[in-house]
């Protein structure tokens, strides 16, 4: 005879409540104490006990996973650097969110991808660097649209290939065909093309969630990473309330923790040196999230050291490229933590997998702002389709900074060649299938105006 377990569902969500935020309270201090490790070494080998006997299975692999790797640290095979704080803080998270979803009745989130992450951690030794892997959702959906989801997915599928029929009916009318049949039919495509477009607008509200679903494990991460490196720094979140497609935030969400952390490790300087400069003993950190338009734009600032912008394009390169390239550094000394100029370029593929654009401003002494600039929908991309020796490409417009009748210049540096452009305009792009999805060149995937699958690279 199985055990009814309902009426220990209020105790399972306290107990586990409780150890989640001892794992919390701890990790700040995790580095300096070997009795922090043991304590959130305990406290996840206990939501994972208990989670088992609830028979919760996607809380048990969660907080195995991240235990297994925190067993390793406790016996000195781990380093304690940014990535583990990252691995701690995203583990606690999920398992914060699995369980709101289990007391909401719904099934907690889990995919795998989370611990297939953390077993790539662990096999690195440590080293890898876990904020910039591209997460799933961080948050758990409302009970409301957790069930409908493939449901939504389909309908997404279905509206991309209306909007393609819609293109090989306008291709087939030609654009030259006259007479008032002619223009008729493509007033009636112009009209059943808004109307299409506006649907998937509508379907997409039905996924959107707030800024402020992701606020309080950046403010974790920004305070773990503050207090190791005996920092100061205030949190300042502007438009938390501001719904969102959650796709897009989820894809965006680790640039965001990269941009945070480079902001208080790099920009902002230790108290004693700030009030040698004027300022306030504790530096402010700003995520500003707004709507222009049909776009998003995420600000990250800081009023730390800064730097000068211009020195980085002296070889006659534009300085806003040059900034999130491979290798560039501002510190003045290589450490474990700084100046190994890894975090920017890996926020930049980020951005560039949304089709979105990076901006950055900074003055010495002042502080650094750095702008993501991205579409309200994430799988609404602007593209460029051509065609080469029968088979189309497409490329996000984006990323293209200069073309021809036979040739496109992309951002970096590359060149392609292609017999003609078959389209340009904006498509609904579906994520890779496994296993392309490992291809970090590939967006993912679009139907052509020909019916045929089509490739988007970023």
């Amino acid at each position: 005879m199985s055990m009814d377990l309902t009426r220990y569902r209020s105790l399972f969500a306290s107990e586990a409540s409780r150890h989640l935020d001892a794992i919390d309270r701890h990790v700040a201090s995790i580095d300096q104490a070997r009795r922090d490790q043991n304590t959130i070494y305990r406290s996840f080998h206990t939501v994972k006990g208990i989670s088992a006997t609830m028979n919760v299975p996607a809380m048990v692999l969660v907080a195995h996973a991240v235990e297994e790797v925190v067993h390793r640290v406790v016996a000195g095979e781990f380093p304690v650097n940014d990535e583990l704080l990252l691995v701690l803080a995203e583990g606690s998270q999920r398992l914060r969110a699995q369980l709101a979803a289990f007391m909401a009745g719904s099934e907690p989130l889990s995919d795998g991808a989370f611990e297939d992450r953390v077993r790539d951690f662990a096999r690195s030794g440590g080293t890898y660097a876990f904020t910039l892997a591209q997460p799933i959702e961080e948050y758990a959906p409302p009970p409301a649209i957790a069930t409908p989801r493939a449901s939504l997915e389909h309908a997404q599928g279905s509206i991309a290939e209306v909007l393609s029929a819609l293109g090989r009916v306008r291709a087939h009318l030609g654009g030259n065909a006259g007479g008032n049949a002619a223009d008729e039919a493509r007033g009636e495509i112009d009209r059943a093309e808004a109307a299409v477009r506006h649907l998937h607008e509508q379907l997409v509200v039905l996924r959107t969630v707030p800024i402020a679903s992701i606020v309080p494990g950046l403010r974790r991460q920004v305070q773990a990473v503050a207090h190791r490196h005996g920092k100061a720094v205030a949190l300042v979140v502007q438009g938390e309330d501001l719904e969102v497609d959650g796709e897009l935030l989820s894809r965006l969400h680790g640039a965001l923790v990269a941009l945070l952390s480079n902001a208080v490790v790099h920009g902002i300087e230790n108290p004693d040196i700030r009030l040698e400069r004027g300022k306030q003993r504790a530096g402010e950190l700003i995520l500003a999230v707004e709507r222009v338009g049909r776009a998003l734009v995420f600000r990250v600032e800081d009023d730390g050291r800064g730097f000068d912008v211009a020195q980085l394009g002296r070889d006659g390169t534009d300085p806003v490229q040059a900034a999130f390239r491979d290798g560039v550094t501002t510190a003045a000394q290589v450490s474990e933590d700084a100046g190994r100029g890894v975090g920017l370029p890996a926020v930049r593929e980020l951005v560039d997998s949304v089709g979105g654009a990076l901006g950055v401003t900074s003055r010495p002494g002042e502080g650094t702002r750095v702008r993501i600039v991205a579409p309200v929908l994430a799988d609404l991309v602007r593209l460029v389709l051509v065609e080469k020796q029968g088979e189309t490409v497409a490329y996000r417009a984006a990323s293209i900074v200069h073309r021809d009748a036979t040739q496109l210049c992309l951002v970096d540096g590359s060149e392609v060649t292609y017999d003609r452009v078959a389209d340009e305009a904006d498509y609904l792009v579906s994520a890779p299938p496994f296993p392309l999805h490992r291809l970090r060149q590939l967006l993912g995937t679009t139907v052509a105006p020909d019916g045929r699958i089509c490739l988007v690279l970023v």
